[in-house]
C-alpha cells in the first residue's frame, strides 16, 4: 500500500505511521486492559483484596465504585508510551533495515527481519521507559494521588531518582525484544 505521506521525508513517514498506530492500540486496547491488570495485581499484594472473586467481578466492582473512568486510567502516559513505541519502533527497524540492505545488496531474509525487529523492540523500551514506569502508578491503586503525567515523573524522581523512571527496565527490554522480533 502506498502512503498518503508522501510529502514527508520516509523516516518521518514511519515516525508519523506508528505514532498513529501506537496512540490508536492505546486507546482501544492497552488502557484498559493495562489497567484492569495493574489493579488486580496491586490488590492482589494488599492486605484486604477485593477484586478476587475473577475478572467479572473485579472490572465489575472496579466499574461501580469508580464508574467507567476506573478502567481509563493513565491515559496520557499510556498515549505517550504507546506512541512513543510505535514510532521509535517503526524508524528505527526502518533505518537498521535500510542500512542492512544498503551492506547485502538484496531484501533481508526472515531470520534478518527478525534481528532488526529485536533491536527496534530493545532500544525502544529504553526511550519509553519513563512512561511505562508512570503509566504502572497511574493504573495502579493509588493512582488519584497523581494529578497529571508530569507530577506522576516528578514525584518518581523525587522518590526514587532519574534511575526511578527506568525501574523494571530488563525484563521489560527483553519481552519487547522477542515480541517485536
Amino acid at each position: 500500500m502506498k502512503s498518503n505521506l508522501t510529502f514527508l521525508p520516509p523516516l518521518a513517514q514511519k515516525m508519523l505511521s506508528g505514532g498513529a498506530a501506537g496512540v490508536v492500540e492505546a486507546l482501544v486496547a492497552v488502557i484498559p486492559m493495562e489497567t484492569i491488570k495493574t489493579k488486580f495485581i496491586h490488590d492482589m499484594n494488599s492486605k484486604n483484596p477485593k477484586y478476587n472473586k475473577g475478572m467479572i467481578h473485579g472490572v465489575s466492582s472496579i466499574i461501580k465504585t469508580e464508574g467507567f473512568s476506573g478502567i481509563y486510567k493513565g491515559v496520557s502516559a499510556t498515549v505517550a508510551k504507546q506512541g512513543g513505541n510505535q514510532m521509535s519502533r517503526f524508524a528505527i527497524q526502518g533505518i537498521v533495515n535500510d542500512f542492512w540492505v544498503g551492506k547485502v545488496k538484496r531484501k533481508l531474509f526472515l531470520r534478518e527481519t527478525f534481528v532488526t525487529g529485536g533491536i527496534a523492540g530493545f532500544f525502544s523500551s529504553y526511550l519509553t521507559q519513563p512512561f511505562d514506569t508512570a503509566k504502572t502508578k497511574m493504573q495502579g491503586l493509588d493512582s488519584s494521588k497523581y494529578k497529571s503525567l508530569i507530577d506522576c515523573m516528578k514525584t518518581i524522581v523525587k522518590e526514587n531518582g532519574v534511575s526511578g523512571l527506568w525501574k523494571g527496565i530488563t525484563p521489560r527490554a527483553v519481552r519487547v525484544s522477542c515480541s517485536t522480533a
